[in-house]
């Protein structure tokens, strides 16, 4: 998502689209987002989720037993570290699934909250809440892969409380799918990487073929086939 632009008052429907997984977070995007974090009190919800990130791994553990093939409360740590100090180790800066899905998740709240600011300064001067102003406009959220947590966090908010309290658990929720994708590539060395690819068909013939040539590749798990 983007907020760079405010909209007109009131007339006719927005839709937000927030994106999907992304497939890195360079030193300078974590930096960005750590200079927004820090430099205002409206994020300190977001410092308090990432620093009780890693009290929730030993509970994990015990409920995906195959999490315990990565170092996830260290690495959790580390980002928490990273977050409070600013201070990153260039040397291994190639982020996993357990910090980049998360950190997805906090661009994307972040961006949507500089974009309150945009469309109701006025409201935010003088104490008001955005959230709740945010709420009885006519937007659409529509979120695509990773992009689904915040999107429904957004759809799901009517204040600034609800904002709060859902996008911590969506943060969660996201260190979790992270945590169990890394898992898994580390447990399936035999095929390598996980990796997903998306087809389209133009007839049901071609369908019939796809569908076919997939029943020889019993390794390939189809997740939908949309008609």
């Amino acid at each position: 998502m983007s907020a760079t632009q405010p909209i007109s008052p009131d007339s006719g429907t927005y839709v937000l689209l927030f994106g999907p997984q992304a497939l890195s977070f360079g030193e300078e995007a974590l930096k960005s987002l750590r200079t927004a974090l820090t430099e205002s009190n409206d994020y300190k919800w977001i410092l308090d989720t990432i620093s009780e990130l890693p009290s929730y791994w030993s509970t994990l553990i015990t409920k995906f037993p195959k999490l315990q093939e990565i170092p996830g409360e260290k690495l959790l740590n580390d980002l928490d570290g990273w977050i409070k100090t600013g201070v990153v180790d260039q040397t291994t800066f190639q982020l996993p699934n357990i910090l980049l899905t998360p950190l997805v998740i906090l661009t994307q709240l972040t961006q949507f909250s500089r974009y309150l600011l945009l469309n109701f300064p006025s409201g935010t001067a003088q104490g008001l809440d955005p959230h709740a102003a945010f709420a009885k406009r006519n937007v659409k959220t529509m979120g695509f892969c990773t992009g689904l947590l915040s999107a429904s966090v957004v759809s799901s908010s009517s204040n600034r409380a609800t904002f709060q309290e859902y996008g911590a658990v969506a943060v969660r929720l996201a260190m979790i799918i992270g945590a169990l994708v890394d898992a898994q590539d580390v447990s399936d060395r035999l095929h390598g990487r996980s990796k997903s690819f998306a087809a389209a068909w133009s007839s049901p013939a071609m369908a019939a073929d796809f569908i076919r040539i997939l029943d020889c590749f019993p390794e390939v798990i189809p997740t939908d086939y949309t008609w």
